[in-house]
């Protein structure tokens, strides 16, 4: 159930607006929205000294863990203990970091280069070239005569794909046609390897220090991020109160059943209440407080991040049974099912501080997969089933049209549930009539359906029934007053009507994505018990790994295909025609993290009231 809201006004002295703030923080039921945009000095420094202690933490939490081996010996005297003298120190050891993996970076090319040529004396080079002795660099062809200078000498150094490297000594003009000419180096070879080790041992120490800092950094940071992330939060609310003469505004949203609450603290701090029902052209945050058995579906709504609007309906119940339906049939395999339930257990017993919703889903999810599996005979694909066990099957499932028109009826159900609800919502207008036409409409494309794809006849004495609901369609889909602003409704309609049929037959993903699951796993069966066979114990172990292999991998495909299909089918098809966007903003009361307001975080070390410029 959507929790309904009230739209409310604060009113407190301009001098108590810290105050309020804190007080506001501790009841956390008022969802606050912006009177003004939140604009300060003591914000911006807030915020800018927040990305600091984020970007430095995420630093330190980004580092690979540490190798086994004795501590790394102190390389730069003791850790600073004050929180602003330790984000300084990390923010001074990124920024070497950095420096010196562009500078061993630069090293690395330039000993690239200076490779082929070999090692030899800048110093001595030029002090030839000084005394009229000419000396040049190099690169030609890979093959070929080296056509140098009469009286030059030419030695060849090294060579690489792209051609050979020389140098040529001699008397005047040293050029070589058909070579590149390269500038002599400013250092040598051997030079630039020395300061590649100096550098790597810079890098050594400085990561050395990294790593000492880091052990006591990352939990302080932490601390100070909160404490941070509170005081940014509290002067947004402070800086985008509304001011008016001596008095301070802030606008916001309650639910209905926390109203007391607030009433009961603005009694006891003299805070002026407005309550109203939210303005309709007003985006309201949406609380969805549901029954117990529904609230497992939440850890799916939560992974997808999705939320229907405060004024659009909870479709979690109907979203609960259908997806547990849809993942038992693309799944489609009881022992699957078995494994699910086992795996869900001992994950269970593992975590058991973790939240309960993920594992009470599963374990639908995995009672539902096994008496699906049960009522088809499917068992880790083994096709001769002993008789205990087909017992359990019903022959009918056994038959791929049978499977077929099952989808399509559960689709027409689903539609039709979605157009009901939509229906009920909107009793008190004439457009529940072209709902109700909707529905006659889904089950026309229902046997429209059957027809083509498994050559059901179409019942005749439906096809009035098709007319008819059409027309309601057509009258009553948008209201007069509204025809002349919403005519692209009627021109959509034949569009809608084939949309209509493609969604009824996108149900039959269930019945290709469930047969595909059990195939496979029948063909793992057959490949390794047929190329392979239990021969001895080392080919007995070897079909063992392959067959948990190939089954690990079926059942990983058909986890995707539930989470891309079998929640397409409700958070896309479902919701399109039940008219439902998922356009809710979660419902996000404003509550101190620990403090927040400016003396909070004063005096830490961290946060001083000139901030850390």
């Amino acid at each position: 159930m959507i929790v309904p809201m009230k739209s409310v006004t604060l009113v407190c002295m301009e001098k108590d607006r810290d105050s309020t703030i804190k007080a506001l923080g501790a009841v956390g039921v008022l969802h606050l929205t912006p009177v003004r945009e939140p604009q300060s000095d003591d914000l911006a420094h807030a915020q800018r000294d927040l990305k600091r202690t984020q970007n430095a933490l995420a630093f330190l939490e980004s580092l690979p863990p540490e190798p086994d081996g004795p501590e790394p010996d102190d390389a730069g005297g003791p850790e600073p203990d004050a929180p602003k003298a330790l984000l300084e120190a990390v923010e001074s050891l990124a920024a070497s970091r950095h420096e010196l993996a562009e500078r061993s970076e630069a090293l690395r090319n330039e000993r690239d280069g200076l490779s082929h040529y070999g090692h030899f004396d800048v110093a001595l080079v030029r002090e030839l070239q000084a005394r009229g002795l000419a000396v040049g660099l190099y690169r030609g062809p890979v093959r070929g005569e080296l056509a140098v200078p009469e009286g030059a000498l030419a030695v060849v150094t090294g060579s690489d794909n792209t051609g050979r490297y020389f140098a040529v000594i001699g008397q005047g003009d040293v050029s070589v046609p058909d070579a590149v000419a390269c500038p002599l180096p400013p250092r040598s070879l051997g030079e630039v390897e020395a300061a590649m080790e100096n550098t790597a041992r810079e890098k050594e120490a400085c990561e050395n220090r990294i790593r000492r800092l880091a052990a006591h950094a990352v939990p302080v940071l932490q601390s100070k991020r909160t404490g941070l992330q509170a005081r940014v939060e509290a002067l947004e609310v402070r800086e985008s109160m509304g001011l008016e003469a001596s008095l301070a505004y802030v606008h916001g949203f309650c639910p209905v059943p926390r109203l007391d609450t607030l009433r009961a603290s603005a009694r006891s701090h003299g805070w002026g209440l407005l309550i109203d029902d939210p303005p309709p052209d007003v985006r309201v945050p949406t609380l969805i407080e549901s029954p117990a058995w529904v609230r497992p579906i939440e850890s799916v709504f939560s992974a997808i991040q999705i939320l229907p609007g405060y004024r659009e309906a909870d479709v979690s119940s109907a979203f609960f049974i259908f997806l547990s339906i849809f993942f038992a049939m693309i799944i489609g395999d009881a022992g699957y099912g078995l494994l699910f339930l086992a795996v869900t257990a001992l994950a269970r017993r593992a975590w058991p501080k973790a939240p309960p919703a993920p594992f009470r889903l599963m374990t639908i999810f995995g009672a539902c997969t096994v008496l699906w599996g049960v009522a088809t005979g499917a068992y880790f694909g083994v096709t001769a089933l002993p008789a205990p066990l087909a017992r359990f099957r019903i022959d009918w499932l056994t038959k791929n049209e049978n499977i077929m028109s099952l989808c399509l009826l559960l689709g027409a159900i689903h539609l039709s549930i979605a157009h009901f609800w939509r229906a009920f919502r909107m009793l008190n207008s004439v457009r529940a009539l072209a709902q109700a036409g909707w529905i006659a409409i889904v089950w026309a494309m229902f046997f429209a359906s059957r027809t083509l794809l498994l050559n059901e006849p179409f019942p005749a004495w439906y096809l009035p029934v098709a007319g008819a609901s059409l027309l309601a369609v057509v009258l009553f889909m948008t209201p007069p007053a509204r025809l002349k602003s919403e005519w692209i409704h009627h021109a959509m309609l034949p569009l809608n009507l084939m949309s209509s049929f493609g969604d009824i037959l996108s149900y039959l993903r269930l019945f290709a994505l469930g047969v595909a699951t059990v195939k496979l796993a029948e063909a793992f069966n057959t490949i390794v018990t047929g190329m392979i066979g239990f021969r001895g114990v080392l080919t007995g172990l070897t079909c063992v790994l392959l067959l948990f292999a190939g089954h690990a991998v079926n059942i990983g495909l058909g986890l995707m295909s539930v989470l891309v299909h079998g929640i397409r089918l409700n958070a896309l098809e479902f919701s399109m025609h039940m008219g439902l966007e998922w356009s809710g903003i979660p419902y996000a009361p404003f509550v101190h993290r620990r403090h927040g307001l400016p003396e909070g975080a004063v005096g830490d070390g961290l946060y001083t009231p000139q901030h850390m410029d």
